[in-house]
Protein backbone atom coordinates (compact mmCIF):
# COMPACT_ATOMS: atom_id res chain seq x y z
CA UNK A 1 0.00 0.00 0.00
CA UNK A 2 0.66 3.23 -0.49
CA UNK A 3 1.77 4.33 3.11
CA UNK A 4 4.69 1.68 3.12
CA UNK A 5 5.68 3.91 0.36
CA UNK A 6 5.72 7.07 2.06
CA UNK A 7 7.26 5.89 5.30
CA UNK A 8 10.16 4.74 3.61
CA UNK A 9 10.40 7.77 1.41
CA UNK A 10 14.00 9.61 3.09
CA UNK A 11 16.10 12.21 1.91
CA UNK A 12 18.86 10.41 0.98
CA UNK A 13 16.23 7.67 -0.79
CA UNK A 14 15.43 10.97 -2.72
CA UNK A 15 18.64 12.26 -3.54
CA UNK A 16 19.73 8.32 -4.75
CA UNK A 17 16.39 8.52 -7.14
CA UNK A 18 17.28 11.87 -8.44
CA UNK A 19 21.05 10.54 -8.95
CA UNK A 20 20.20 7.71 -10.72
CA UNK A 21 17.58 9.91 -13.45
CA UNK A 22 20.11 12.50 -13.74
CA UNK A 23 22.87 9.30 -14.74
CA UNK A 24 20.14 7.67 -16.97
CA UNK A 25 19.50 10.88 -18.60
CA UNK A 26 23.30 11.21 -19.23
CA UNK A 27 23.74 7.81 -20.52
CA UNK A 28 21.31 8.59 -22.93
CA UNK A 29 22.65 10.89 -23.98
CA UNK A 30 25.78 10.04 -24.47
CA UNK A 31 24.71 7.08 -26.44
CA UNK A 32 22.33 9.11 -28.89
CA UNK A 33 25.88 10.98 -29.74
CA UNK A 34 27.86 8.09 -30.29
CA UNK A 35 24.77 6.47 -32.28
CA UNK A 36 23.79 9.35 -34.54
CA UNK A 37 26.22 11.89 -34.09
CA UNK A 38 26.17 12.88 -37.92
CA UNK A 39 22.70 12.81 -38.42
CA UNK A 40 22.20 15.43 -35.26
CA UNK A 41 24.28 17.89 -36.86
CA UNK A 42 22.41 17.73 -40.09
CA UNK A 43 19.09 18.10 -38.30
CA UNK A 44 20.67 20.92 -36.54
CA UNK A 45 21.36 22.38 -39.19
CA UNK A 46 17.93 21.62 -41.01
CA UNK A 47 16.20 23.39 -37.94
CA UNK A 48 18.36 26.53 -37.95
CA UNK A 49 17.52 26.83 -41.42
CA UNK A 50 13.49 26.42 -40.56
CA UNK A 51 14.25 29.01 -37.91
CA UNK A 52 15.58 30.81 -41.09
CA UNK A 53 12.49 30.52 -43.27
CA UNK A 54 9.71 31.24 -40.33
CA UNK A 55 11.54 34.78 -39.40
CA UNK A 56 11.84 35.74 -43.23
CA UNK A 57 8.01 34.98 -43.25
CA UNK A 58 7.42 36.90 -40.00
CA UNK A 59 8.78 39.53 -41.98
CA UNK A 60 7.01 39.47 -45.23
CA UNK A 61 4.39 42.36 -45.87
CA UNK A 62 3.03 39.82 -47.94
CA UNK A 63 2.59 37.24 -45.69
CA UNK A 64 1.50 39.02 -43.11
CA UNK A 65 -1.00 40.88 -44.81
CA UNK A 66 -2.18 37.85 -46.56
CA UNK A 67 -2.53 35.58 -43.39
CA UNK A 68 -3.94 38.94 -41.38
CA UNK A 69 -4.64 38.56 -37.52
CA UNK A 70 -4.74 34.75 -37.98
CA UNK A 71 -3.81 32.19 -35.58
CA UNK A 72 -0.75 31.17 -38.14
CA UNK A 73 0.21 34.96 -37.88
CA UNK A 74 0.49 34.35 -34.09
CA UNK A 75 2.11 31.17 -34.23
CA UNK A 76 4.88 32.99 -36.34
CA UNK A 77 5.46 35.51 -33.46
CA UNK A 78 7.24 32.60 -31.81
CA UNK A 79 9.68 31.53 -34.88
CA UNK A 80 11.66 29.12 -32.21
CA UNK A 81 9.11 27.37 -30.45
CA UNK A 82 7.08 26.60 -33.99
CA UNK A 83 10.80 25.40 -34.98
CA UNK A 84 11.50 23.21 -31.98
CA UNK A 85 8.47 21.87 -32.57
CA UNK A 86 8.32 20.97 -36.11
CA UNK A 87 11.78 19.68 -35.71
CA UNK A 88 11.47 17.25 -32.80
CA UNK A 89 7.83 15.95 -34.43
CA UNK A 90 9.71 15.14 -37.66
CA UNK A 91 12.93 13.92 -36.41
CA UNK A 92 12.46 11.86 -33.16
CA UNK A 93 11.06 9.00 -35.28
CA UNK A 94 14.78 8.87 -36.99
CA UNK A 95 16.31 7.39 -33.96
CA UNK A 96 14.34 4.54 -33.19
CA UNK A 97 17.21 3.31 -31.13
CA UNK A 98 16.99 6.33 -28.46
CA UNK A 99 16.99 5.66 -24.77
CA UNK A 100 13.92 6.30 -22.93
CA UNK A 101 15.54 9.43 -21.36
CA UNK A 102 16.36 10.95 -24.24
CA UNK A 103 12.64 10.63 -25.77
CA UNK A 104 11.62 11.90 -22.18
CA UNK A 105 13.98 15.10 -22.36
CA UNK A 106 12.64 15.35 -26.52
CA UNK A 107 9.07 15.32 -25.04
CA UNK A 108 9.37 18.15 -22.14
CA UNK A 109 11.01 20.33 -24.28
CA UNK A 110 8.24 19.76 -27.03
CA UNK A 111 5.84 20.24 -24.58
CA UNK A 112 7.37 23.69 -23.56
CA UNK A 113 7.42 24.34 -27.25
CA UNK A 114 3.72 23.42 -27.94
CA UNK A 115 2.01 24.99 -25.16
CA UNK A 116 3.29 28.49 -26.13
CA UNK A 117 2.02 28.19 -29.72
CA UNK A 118 -1.15 26.64 -28.39
CA UNK A 119 -1.54 29.88 -26.10
CA UNK A 120 -0.86 31.85 -28.97
CA UNK A 121 -3.29 30.27 -31.80
CA UNK A 122 -6.16 29.79 -28.74
CA UNK A 123 -5.33 33.39 -27.23
CA UNK A 124 -7.92 34.30 -24.10
CA UNK A 125 -5.71 31.49 -21.95
CA UNK A 126 -3.94 33.22 -18.77
CA UNK A 127 -0.17 32.50 -18.79
CA UNK A 128 -0.21 31.14 -15.23
CA UNK A 129 -3.12 28.62 -16.15
CA UNK A 130 -0.52 27.34 -19.51
CA UNK A 131 2.09 27.52 -16.90
CA UNK A 132 0.64 25.09 -14.23
CA UNK A 133 0.02 23.06 -17.40
CA UNK A 134 3.26 22.75 -18.90
CA UNK A 135 5.08 22.50 -15.63
CA UNK A 136 2.06 19.41 -14.55
CA UNK A 137 3.35 17.58 -18.17
CA UNK A 138 6.94 17.96 -17.93
CA UNK A 139 7.35 16.76 -14.36
CA UNK A 140 5.33 13.90 -15.12
CA UNK A 141 7.36 12.87 -18.35
CA UNK A 142 10.35 13.24 -16.14
CA UNK A 143 8.93 11.04 -13.52
CA UNK A 144 9.77 7.94 -15.70
CA UNK A 145 13.28 9.06 -15.51
CA UNK A 146 13.18 7.72 -11.69
CA UNK A 147 13.90 4.22 -11.07
CA UNK A 148 10.59 2.33 -11.17
CA UNK A 149 8.21 1.00 -7.81
CA UNK A 150 10.90 3.40 -5.79
CA UNK A 151 8.90 4.66 -3.19
CA UNK A 152 9.90 8.73 -4.84
CA UNK A 153 8.26 6.81 -8.08
CA UNK A 154 5.30 5.84 -6.42
CA UNK A 155 4.50 9.08 -4.36
CA UNK A 156 5.00 11.07 -7.56
CA UNK A 157 2.84 8.75 -9.59
CA UNK A 158 0.29 9.50 -6.85
CA UNK A 159 0.27 12.97 -6.95
CA UNK A 160 0.67 12.87 -10.97
CA UNK A 161 -2.81 11.19 -11.11
CA UNK A 162 -4.41 13.82 -8.96
CA UNK A 163 -2.88 16.53 -10.81
CA UNK A 164 -4.27 15.06 -13.97
CA UNK A 165 -7.68 14.64 -12.94
CA UNK A 166 -7.59 18.41 -12.04
CA UNK A 167 -6.43 19.41 -15.02
CA UNK A 168 -8.43 17.57 -16.95
CA UNK A 169 -11.21 19.18 -15.09
CA UNK A 170 -9.90 22.31 -16.04
CA UNK A 171 -9.74 21.74 -20.10
CA UNK A 172 -13.79 20.68 -19.48
CA UNK A 173 -14.35 23.79 -18.00
CA UNK A 174 -12.29 25.27 -21.21
CA UNK A 175 -14.20 23.00 -23.38
CA UNK A 176 -17.50 24.16 -22.28
CA UNK A 177 -16.32 27.69 -22.68
CA UNK A 178 -14.91 27.55 -26.51
CA UNK A 179 -17.02 25.07 -27.84
CA UNK A 180 -20.45 25.88 -26.75
CA UNK A 181 -22.71 25.48 -29.84
CA UNK A 182 -19.82 22.78 -31.21
CA UNK A 183 -20.97 19.04 -32.21
CA UNK A 184 -17.80 18.23 -30.95
CA UNK A 185 -18.32 19.40 -27.51
CA UNK A 186 -20.57 16.11 -26.00
CA UNK A 187 -17.52 13.85 -27.76
CA UNK A 188 -14.97 16.36 -26.01
CA UNK A 189 -16.79 15.94 -23.02
CA UNK A 190 -17.14 12.35 -22.88
CA UNK A 191 -13.48 11.58 -23.06
CA UNK A 192 -12.61 13.63 -20.64
CA UNK A 193 -14.96 12.16 -18.59
CA UNK A 194 -13.25 8.97 -19.59
CA UNK A 195 -9.71 9.83 -18.72
CA UNK A 196 -10.82 11.43 -15.29
CA UNK A 197 -12.44 8.36 -14.24
CA UNK A 198 -9.31 6.50 -15.55
CA UNK A 199 -7.18 8.25 -13.72
CA UNK A 200 -9.06 8.18 -10.57
CA UNK A 201 -8.88 3.85 -10.90
CA UNK A 202 -5.05 4.69 -11.28
CA UNK A 203 -5.05 6.77 -8.40
CA UNK A 204 -6.85 3.41 -6.58
CA UNK A 205 -4.20 0.80 -7.90
CA UNK A 206 -1.34 2.97 -6.82
CA UNK A 207 -3.20 3.21 -3.33
CA UNK A 208 -3.17 -0.67 -3.61
CA UNK A 209 -0.02 -1.35 -4.83
CA UNK A 210 -0.74 -2.10 -8.87
CA UNK A 211 2.13 0.18 -9.67
CA UNK A 212 2.65 -1.11 -13.41
CA UNK A 213 -0.92 -0.64 -14.31
CA UNK A 214 -1.05 3.02 -12.54
CA UNK A 215 2.25 4.12 -14.75
CA UNK A 216 0.64 2.73 -17.67
CA UNK A 217 -2.29 4.98 -17.21
CA UNK A 218 -1.11 7.60 -16.20
CA UNK A 219 1.11 7.85 -19.49
CA UNK A 220 -1.13 6.87 -21.85
CA UNK A 221 -3.48 9.59 -20.75
CA UNK A 222 -0.97 11.99 -20.26
CA UNK A 223 0.44 10.95 -24.44
CA UNK A 224 -3.56 11.12 -25.55
CA UNK A 225 -3.64 14.66 -23.89
CA UNK A 226 -0.47 15.85 -25.75
CA UNK A 227 -1.22 14.18 -29.15
CA UNK A 228 -4.90 16.34 -28.96
CA UNK A 229 -3.40 19.62 -28.28
CA UNK A 230 -0.79 18.49 -30.81
CA UNK A 231 -3.28 18.20 -33.72
CA UNK A 232 -5.23 21.23 -31.98
CA UNK A 233 -2.84 23.41 -32.66
CA UNK A 234 -1.93 22.25 -36.16
CA UNK A 235 -5.49 22.18 -37.37
CA UNK A 236 -5.92 25.74 -36.31
CA UNK A 237 -2.82 26.52 -38.49
CA UNK A 238 -3.62 24.49 -41.26
CA UNK A 239 -7.18 26.34 -41.17
CA UNK A 240 -6.10 29.43 -41.44
CA UNK A 241 -3.54 28.73 -44.05
CA UNK A 242 -6.46 27.17 -46.25
CA UNK A 243 -8.49 30.45 -45.87
CA UNK A 244 -5.05 32.57 -46.96
CA UNK A 245 -4.40 29.92 -49.78
CA UNK A 246 -8.45 30.69 -51.44
CA UNK A 247 -7.44 34.31 -50.91
CA UNK A 248 -4.65 34.19 -53.62
CA UNK A 249 -4.78 35.76 -56.67
CA UNK A 250 -4.32 32.89 -58.85
CA UNK A 251 -7.37 31.54 -56.96
CA UNK A 252 -9.39 34.18 -56.95
CA UNK A 253 -9.36 34.56 -60.89
CA UNK A 254 -11.42 31.70 -60.84
CA UNK A 255 -14.97 31.35 -60.83
CA UNK A 256 -15.60 28.37 -58.88
CA UNK A 257 -13.91 29.95 -56.12
CA UNK A 258 -15.29 33.26 -56.35
CA UNK A 259 -18.82 31.54 -56.82
CA UNK A 260 -18.35 28.99 -54.12
CA UNK A 261 -15.54 30.53 -51.85
CA UNK A 262 -17.72 29.86 -48.37
CA UNK A 263 -18.27 26.25 -49.45
CA UNK A 264 -15.00 25.46 -50.59
CA UNK A 265 -13.42 27.12 -47.44
CA UNK A 266 -16.03 24.77 -45.07
CA UNK A 267 -15.19 21.44 -46.48
CA UNK A 268 -11.29 22.37 -46.56
CA UNK A 269 -12.44 22.95 -42.78
CA UNK A 270 -13.93 20.06 -42.31
CA UNK A 271 -11.38 17.86 -44.13
CA UNK A 272 -8.96 18.99 -41.70
CA UNK A 273 -11.08 18.54 -38.43
CA UNK A 274 -12.00 14.98 -39.81
CA UNK A 275 -8.04 14.45 -40.60
CA UNK A 276 -7.13 15.33 -36.85
CA UNK A 277 -9.65 13.22 -35.12
CA UNK A 278 -8.58 10.27 -37.37
CA UNK A 279 -4.82 10.65 -36.28
CA UNK A 280 -5.92 11.25 -32.57
CA UNK A 281 -7.89 7.84 -32.58
CA UNK A 282 -4.39 6.84 -33.94
CA UNK A 283 -2.71 7.93 -31.37
CA UNK A 284 -4.74 7.23 -28.77
CA UNK A 285 -5.33 3.59 -29.64
CA UNK A 286 -1.73 3.54 -29.67
CA UNK A 287 -1.34 4.71 -26.25
CA UNK A 288 -3.21 2.21 -24.93
CA UNK A 289 -1.60 -0.56 -26.37
CA UNK A 290 -5.02 -1.17 -28.60
CA UNK A 291 -3.54 -0.62 -31.72
CA UNK A 292 -2.09 -3.62 -33.11
CA UNK A 293 -4.93 -5.92 -31.13
CA UNK A 294 -7.61 -3.37 -33.54
CA UNK A 295 -6.00 -3.67 -36.76
CA UNK A 296 -5.76 -7.62 -36.52
CA UNK A 297 -8.79 -7.72 -35.94
CA UNK A 298 -10.18 -5.37 -38.60
CA UNK A 299 -7.79 -6.98 -40.71
CA UNK A 300 -8.99 -10.92 -39.73
CA UNK A 301 -12.29 -9.44 -40.50
CA UNK A 302 -12.15 -8.60 -43.90
CA UNK A 303 -10.23 -11.95 -44.88
CA UNK A 304 -12.82 -13.48 -43.94
CA UNK A 305 -14.75 -15.16 -46.94
CA UNK A 306 -17.30 -17.50 -48.35
CA UNK A 307 -18.35 -19.09 -51.32
CA UNK A 308 -20.93 -19.17 -53.58
CA UNK A 309 -20.97 -21.71 -56.23
CA UNK A 310 -17.46 -20.95 -57.67
CA UNK A 311 -17.33 -17.43 -56.69
CA UNK A 312 -15.32 -16.68 -53.41
CA UNK A 313 -16.82 -13.04 -51.84
CA UNK A 314 -14.83 -11.33 -49.08
CA UNK A 315 -16.06 -8.91 -46.66
CA UNK A 316 -12.76 -6.53 -47.62
CA UNK A 317 -13.70 -7.05 -51.45
CA UNK A 318 -16.85 -5.77 -50.75
CA UNK A 319 -16.21 -2.79 -49.26
CA UNK A 320 -12.84 -1.99 -51.59
CA UNK A 321 -15.64 -2.25 -54.20
CA UNK A 322 -18.33 0.17 -52.26
CA UNK A 323 -15.26 2.69 -51.58
CA UNK A 324 -13.93 2.29 -55.40
CA UNK A 325 -17.74 3.74 -56.49
CA UNK A 326 -17.80 6.58 -53.63
CA UNK A 327 -14.57 7.61 -54.56
CA UNK A 328 -15.40 7.69 -58.68
CA UNK A 329 -18.61 9.77 -57.95
CA UNK A 330 -16.92 11.72 -55.38
CA UNK A 331 -13.87 12.94 -57.71
CA UNK A 332 -16.42 13.14 -60.83
CA UNK A 333 -18.46 15.36 -58.96
CA UNK A 334 -15.20 17.50 -57.93
CA UNK A 335 -14.14 17.61 -61.46
CA UNK A 336 -16.69 18.24 -63.38
CA UNK A 337 -17.50 21.33 -61.00
CA UNK A 338 -14.47 22.61 -61.86
CA UNK A 339 -14.60 21.86 -65.37
CA UNK A 340 -18.21 23.83 -65.82
CA UNK A 341 -17.24 26.53 -64.01
CA UNK A 342 -13.60 26.94 -65.12
CA UNK A 343 -12.80 25.43 -68.47
CA UNK A 344 -15.50 25.03 -70.54
CA UNK A 345 -17.10 28.75 -70.24
CA UNK A 346 -12.90 30.19 -71.30
CA UNK A 347 -13.70 27.78 -74.55
CA UNK A 348 -15.46 28.88 -77.78
CA UNK A 349 -18.16 25.81 -77.85
CA UNK A 350 -21.32 25.52 -79.86
CA UNK A 351 -24.14 24.94 -77.65
CA UNK A 352 -24.84 22.24 -76.35
CA UNK A 353 -21.37 20.88 -76.68
CA UNK A 354 -20.38 21.53 -73.03
CA UNK A 355 -23.08 19.82 -71.39
CA UNK A 356 -22.24 16.92 -73.75
CA UNK A 357 -18.43 16.73 -72.71
CA UNK A 358 -19.25 17.14 -69.13
CA UNK A 359 -21.55 14.29 -68.81
CA UNK A 360 -18.99 12.40 -71.01
CA UNK A 361 -16.44 13.00 -68.39
CA UNK A 362 -18.67 12.29 -65.18
CA UNK A 363 -19.31 8.31 -66.84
Amino acid sequence: PIWFALALLTADGISTDLSAASETLRYGLRDLSNAYGSRLTGHGIGGLLLLVLLLFLRRNPTVTSRIGESATRRVLDHPIAATVVLTLAFTQPLYPTAQPSVVALNTAIFISAELILLGAALQRIGFGKLSLAGAYLIAMTAVYLVPFNTPLYRVALLIGALGGIGLLFETRRLVTQRLERSRWRPAVRFLLHTFSALLMLAVVANVIGAITFTSFIVQAVIRCYLAAIGLLTLSLVLRDLSDGVLDTRVLRSLRSIQKSRTSVSLLLRKTIAVAAVLLWLWAATNAFGLLEPILSAVQRVLAASWTVGQVTVSLGTILIFALSIWLAVYVSRVTRFFVDEDVLPRLDLPRGVPATISTSMHY
